[in-house]
């Protein structure tokens, strides 16, 4: 029997995970690393989660960047596809 699972929701997130001790580069240093979050939602209750970590220094992306254009284009056009896909 194949059930007809469509994404209904994706929640995003921004986070800053605490280090130990501090990071340190050639570019940048931290005591956290700002992330992004995302957790997708089916309408059969599954659900499944993934990040992005822009790094200043690697890449010109920031969380900021990131956010955006998840809520703004990516998340609005995943909604009512399968998830399986």
């Amino acid at each position: 029997m194949m059930r007809n699972l469509k994404l209904d929701r994706v929640e995003i997130f921004g986070v800053a995970v605490p280090l130990l001790g501090e990071f340190r580069s050639a570019t940048s240093s931290g005591s956290a690393q700002r992330s992004v979050v995302l957790r997708i939602h089916d309408n059969d209750g599954g659900w499944g989660v993934g990040n992005c970590d822009p790094s200043p220094g690697y890449s010109t992306e920031t969380v900021e960047h990131a956010l955006a254009a998840l809520q703004g284009r990516l998340a609005p056009a995943v909604l009512g596809l399968d998830p399986t896909n």
